[in-house]
Formats: C-alpha cells, structure tokens, sequence
C-alpha cells in the first residue's frame, strides 16, 4: 500500500513538472535591423481592369517634421503602417498599391519612421461613350381609344468587332 502511495505521489509530481515547466522559444531573424523589415505582402490585381506602374513609389511618415509627430505618437506599429499606406494612396492617386513593403525605425517603443514602397495600380479608364452602344427600341399599340408608345432602351458593352475603327490621318 505504502509503495502505491509512493508511486501515485511521484507520478503525480512528474506530471505538475512537465505541465508548469518552462520552454524557451526563439524565432526570428538574429540579423542587425531584422526587425525593421516586414515580409512583402503579395495582393494580386486584375489586369483586365487596372493598370500597374512599372516603377515603384516610396512614401515615408517620420518624427523629424512636427506633423509626422503628431502622426506616429501613440499608435502602434500596424496602425502606423496602414496610415503610411493610406496616405501613400493619396498622394499618389492610386486605388491599391501592389506588393507593398513596410520598413520601420523605432526607439524603444515609440516609432520613429514608418516607410512603405510598392507599385500603384489604378482602374482602367473606359471610354464610355466609343465602348458602348445604346440601341432605343419604339413599340406603338393601340390600347382601348388611344395610340400608346413605349420606348425600351439598352446599353450594353461593344464587343471588339462591333467597336468603330479609328479614322486614320493621311
């Protein structure tokens, strides 16, 4: 009975051990200025329906200019890259930028720089008025005493044969 007892307690304690034992983990780059680089996020686009900028553009938020300050103070690290993409958006009157990627500088907590570059894409202009075609159809009937007229219109989308050849100069 006393050895039971014995094995049961040390069963037990080998048990507590492994549960609240304690594990180091380590993951990450060991490189200088490792963690001041994002891995580049692939976001596709249609190419059907918008155009990608062949060269790259960079937009940084830094804390050397006041309304960079007024920026990145308080905000965390994700915020500040969403912001720097946004803004990115703005200046370069783009809807997505392609393949963009983030580099950051901080001190501590507090951010410092926040840059992102990437290829702008912007929708494809349609020239509405050569791609589609507006067919207006008249039906007349007689309705009890009176003429009635109904108009029916559609608009579609000119297919590449249908589409008017541009006039050449000569």
């Amino acid at each position: 009975m006393m050895r039971k007892l014995t094995l049961i307690c040390a069963i037990m304690a080998a048990v507590s051990l492994a549960m609240t034992s304690c594990s180091s983990l380590r993951t990450g780059s060991r490189e200088e200025n490792s963690h001041a680089t994002v891995a580049p996020e692939i976001v596709s686009y249609n190419e059907l329906t918008m155009d990608l900028d062949p060269t790259g553009v960079t937009y940084t938020i830094d804390i050397s200019t006041h309304e960079g300050k007024l920026k990145l103070d308080k905000i965390s690290l994700a915020e500040a890259q969403q912001l720097a993409l946004v803004e990115c958006l703005m200046k370069y009157n783009c809807a997505t930028l392609f393949n963009p990627q983030y580099t950051h500088l901080k001190k501590g907590k507090d951010i410092l720089r926040v840059t992102v570059y990437g290829f702008p894409a912007r929708y494809k202009r349609v020239n509405t008025e050569a791609d589609t075609e507006v067919e207006t159809v008249e039906e007349k009937h007689i309705d009890g005493d009176r003429e009635v007229t109904t108009q029916k219109t559609t608009t579609r989308q000119r297919t590449e044969a249908r589409k008017p050849r541009p006039k050449r100069k000569r």
